[in-house]
């Protein structure tokens, strides 16, 4: 409500950024509310009906003790060799072997695609990890890659000491007659002995030290992580959705809106009327609270308005029906109780709200003047 003469001034400082995000929050809540609910019982459906899959883990230890034999130096780089190890275990070869070891039923495409294998931190233990809907069928599948993997690298040990041994003799049938038993063919004699004995004891140079057992629980879907991480993306894209309508929504909710929208003060709020608030005629009855807050809009007008003298009051609002007639009579009201003389004019051609005068029908209004009645008659 504004009226001329009352000095216009921009309210203090706007809201801080904490209280428009609190704004915002208790404003936009039903959106943040319905996004988190809708995400996660989405997200709960679709979980509850996949399948769920079973994880068996086997541990395999490297040792490496043939590759350290090999050597030349007598000794392997462990970096090396570690990822050398990691390399093997990961070989489609392995997957193949371990087909006929899981029993009929099983592929090596099949055990292939359920089995990962995770290196540990120090690579000395590799974790063998088979999937499957079947927790009995998840460990089997691991068990035999691993089982798999060590006679696959016993296979390849017993190669490689073959080819040395092969090499060993190669060279020592080189040697003339006489250097065979010198130290030259005493060294050559003495390294096929012991290459001959390691390649009757390869056994893989990995050991099974922990054998998978069936899971008694399914590994995924994982119901609980799933509606945790629902609620946290729902409640991202509700508060996403709040702070973007509210940038968007250009209508004015609060008082305090007002103020910083337009730059002039507040000068009452009045409630809504109630039925017991005044009479028949539209009086408002002493001691409500609607008429303390008329009364509390007549001093504020006065308070404005006391370096200039208010002769008129303008109560306007940007749609019908939103109050205009209903405030202006009681204020007229209000201020003719309080001793002021009041000329309360009801300027809508289209929906003429003046009170009657005395319950007998239509008071006579802004047209009827204009029509040529005196000014005193329509005055009362």
């Amino acid at each position: 409500m504004t009226g001329t003469g009352v000095p216009s001034g921009a309210p203090p400082g706007g809201p801080t950024a904490l209280e428009h995000v609190i704004t915002v929050l208790r404003r936009r809540k039903w959106w943040i509310i319905q996004a988190v609910v809708i995400v996660a019982a989405v997200v709960g459906v679709v979980t509850s009906q996949q399948q769920k899959q079973y994880t068996a883990t086997a541990s395999l230890l490297f040792r490496d003790q043939t590759a350290n034999l090999l050597s030349s130096a007598g000794s392997s780089d462990p970096t090396f060799q570690q990822a050398t190890d990691t390399s093997l275990v990961a070989l489609p070869a392995v997957a193949a072997r371990a087909a006929p070891i899981a029993g009929a039923g099983y592929t090596g495409s099949e055990i292939a695609a359920a089995v990962s294998v995770a290196p540990s931190s120090n690579g000395a233990v590799t974790q063998i990890s088979a999937k499957s809907a079947s927790p009995t069928a998840a460990a089997t599948m691991a068990n035999a890659y691993g089982d798999a993997y060590i006679a696959f690298r016993a296979a390849l040990d017993r190669s490689q000491i073959q080819s040395a041994i092969n090499a060993l003799s190669h060279s020592f049938a080189a040697l003339p007659p006489g250097q065979r038993a010198g130290l030259v063919g005493n060294s050559i004699r003495t390294q096929l002995g012991t290459l001959q004995l390691a390649n009757s004891l390869v056994d893989g140079d990995a050991a099974l030290v922990q054998a998978a057992s069936a899971p008694t629980s399914p590994s995924s879907p994982r119901l609980a992580r799933n509606i945790v991480l629902a609620v946290i993306l729902g409640l991202i894209l509700g508060l996403s959705l709040a702070f973007i309508r509210e940038r968007f929504d250009q209508r004015a909710r609060t008082p305090e809106e007002l103020e910083q929208l337009y730059g002039i003060p507040l000068l009452g709020r009045i409630p809504r009327l109630r039925r017991r608030s005044h009479d028949s005629n539209g009086t408002l009855r002493p001691g409500t609270r609607e008429m303390e807050a008329f009364r509390t809009l007549r001093a504020n007008l006065r308070y404005f308005g006391a370096n200039r003298q208010l002769r008129s009051i303008l109560v306007s609002s940007p749609m019908r029906h939103d109050g205009k007639s209903t405030i202006a009579r009681c204020l007229a009201m209000t201020m003719a109780a309080m001793g002021d003389s009041v000329v309360l004019v009801q300027v809508d051609m289209h929906d003429g709200g003046a009170p009657p005068r005395n319950g007998s029908g239509p008071s006579p209004g802004l047209s009827t003047v204009l029509e040529g009645m005196p000014l005193d008659g329509a005055l009362y």
